[in-house]
C-alpha cells in the first residue's frame, strides 16, 4: 500500500473488523482503569504511574496494529522467515545481556529498558507457523506437517524453557497446534500426543525448578480437596477417608521435594493464591465501587502483582460479578469474531493465523482468569489488553493487527 495515497488508506479502513477493533479497545481502556487503581495506597492521595506507562505502550501498540492491519498479510508471510529468525536472535541474547524476573531468566536489558522477548516473540511464532504449515509445496511433499511444526515451535519453547520460564513457554504451544490441527493434522497423531503428555506429566514435575513446583502444590490442594470432599458425600465416609490418605501421602511427597540448592526444604507459599480468591469473594454481585477495593489497597494482594497476573481479582473485587461478567463477554465476542475471519479468509494462511490468534487469546484467558479463582497454578500469564506490561500488550497488538489484516485483505465474494 502506498503510505501517501489517502483514498486506498480510508478504503482499507473502511474494511476493517469494527466490531472486533471496539472490543479490544474497550479492554485497552479497562486495563488503563483498573491499572491506574491497583497500585493505589489506602487513604493515599498520590495516583501510582503505572497506567500513564501503559497508556504510552497503548500509544505505541496502536501504530504496531495499524501498520499490521494495512499491510497486506501475504505479504507479511513471504518474510516470516526473517521476522521468526530475528526474534530467535533477541531471545538468545537475554541468556548474555538478560535479568532475572520472577525466578525466571527471561528478560532482556536494554538501554533504559527492559523487553520481555518472549511475548513479541509469540506473534512471529505464530506468523511463521501459519505460513509455512499452510504453504502449498508442503502439500505436495511427503515431509509430515508434525515436523514441520515441532522443528519450527521447539526452537523458541526450548530457549524459553531453558531461561526457566515455563509457563510463557508452554503458551506457545495451544496456538501452534491448533494451526497444525487446521493444516491436516491427523487424529491418529493427535490421540498419540495427548497420550505421550499426559504420561509424562508426573515425570515432568521433579525436574521443575523448586519456585515451579511451589505453584503446583500451592494449586493442587484446594481443588483436590473440594474433589475428595464433593465425591466422599456419595462413596461413604471410609473411602473419603481413603481418598484423603492417599493425597495427603501424594502432597507431601511433593512438597519434600521442594528444596533449594543447599537441600534445604522449602515450605510452599500460598499467599498470593489465598489473596486473590479472597479479593474475588470480597466483590460479591455488585463489586465495592471503582477505587473503593480493600485487598489491594491496603496491601494483601501484593501491589508487585495486582496490577499484572492479578488484574482480573482486582475488577472482580470493585465491579462485582457483574464487572467480570462483562469482561469475559468482551472477550468471548473478540473471540468469536477472530473465528469469524478465519472462516471467510481467503485462503488456509489466512485462517490460520486467524484460528491461531483466536486460541491464543482464549488459553491467555482462561489462565489468567483461572489463576484469580483457584482453577489454574498461578504461572505468570498476563490478561491480554487488560494487564499492565509494555511487552505483552505490544505482542498481543501485533496478533490483533494480523488477524485484522486477515479481514481488511479478504475479498468477499458476491453470492450467486
Amino acid at each position: 500500500m502506498n503510505p501517501f495515497d489517502l483514498k486506498q488508506f480510508l478504503r482499507l479502513l473502511s474494511r476493517m473488523d469494527k466490531l472486533s477493533f471496539l472490543c479490544m479497545v474497550l479492554l485497552l481502556g479497562i486495563g488503563l482503569l483498573f491499572i491506574r487503581c491497583a497500585g493505589m495506597e489506602y487513604q493515599s492521595l498520590i495516583f501510582p504511574t503505572r497506567w500513564l506507562i501503559q497508556a504510552v505502550f497503548i500509544g505505541i501498540g496502536m501504530v504496531l496494529y495499524f501498520g499490521c492491519a494495512l499491510t497486506n498479510y501475504r505479504l507479511l508471510g513471504r518474510y516470516s522467515w526473517a521476522i521468526f529468525a530475528v526474534g530467535l536472535v533477541l531471545l538468545s541474547m537475554v541468556f548474555v545481556s538478560g535479568g532475572k524476573d520472577v525466578g525466571a531468566r527471561s528478560v532482556l536489558r536494554l538501554p533504559g529498558m527492559s523487553v520481555q522477548v518472549s511475548e513479541p516473540m509469540k506473534a512471529a511464532a505464530l506468523l511463521f507457523t501459519a505460513w509455512a504449515l499452510s504453504h502449498p509445496l508442503l502439500k505436495y511433499s511427503n515431509i509430515s506437517p508434525l515436523c514441520i511444526w515441532g522443528a519450527i515451535i521447539m526452537l523458541p519453547f526450548g530457549i524459553i524453557a531453558l531461561q526457566h520460564d515455563m509457563g510463557t513457554g508452554l503458551q506457545f504451544l495451544p496456538f501452534s497446534f491448533a494451526i497444525l490441527f487446521v493444516n491436516g493434522l491427523r487424529k491418529r497423531w493427535l490421540l498419540i500426543i495427548v497420550l505421550v503428555v499426559s504420561i509424562s506429566l508426573p515425570f515432568l514435575y521433579f525436574v521443575l525448578e523448586p519456585y515451579q513446583k511451589q505453584r503446583i502444590v500451592v494449586f493442587m490442594k484446594e481443588p483436590c480437596e473440594m474433589a475428595i470432599f464433593t465425591v466422599g458425600a456419595f462413596v461413604g465416609e471410609e473411602k473419603e477417608a481413603q481418598m484423603q490418605r492417599s493425597f495427603d501421602m501424594i502432597y507431601d511427597r511433593m512438597k519434600e521435594s521442594i528444596r533449594d540448592k543447599e537441600g534445604n526444604r522449602i515450605e510452599p507459599d500460598n499467599w498470593n493464591a489465598e489473596q486473590s480468591l479472597r479479593t474475588v469473594a470480597i466483590g460479591g454481585s455488585k463489586g465495592l465501587g471503582y477505587t473503593n477495593g480493600r485487598q489491594h489497597t491496603l496491601g494483601y494482594l501484593p501491589r508487585t502483582v495486582a496490577p499484572t497476573d492479578f488484574i482480573f481479582a482486582v475488577i472482580c473485587e470493585e465491579t462485582g460479578l457483574l464487572g467480570a461478567l462483562c469482561v469475559i463477554f468482551l472477550f468471548v465476542v473478540y473471540i468469536v469474531l477472530t473465528c469469524r475471519t478465519a472462516m471467510r479468509a481467503n485462503d488456509e494462511f489466512g485462517a490460520s493465523i486467524a484460528i491461531g490468534a483466536a486460541v491464543l487469546v482464549a488459553s491467555h484467558c482462561a489462565i489468567n482468569m483461572g489463576m484469580c479463582i483457584g482453577l489454574s497454578p498461578i504461572i505468570g500469564i498476563p490478561l491480554p489488553f487488560v494487564s499492565y506490561g509494555g511487552s505483552c500488550l505490544l505482542g498481543m497488538l501485533l496478533v490483533a493487527g494480523l488477524v485484522q489484516s486477515v479481514h481488511i485483505h479478504t475479498i468477499v465474494k458476491p453470492k450467486e
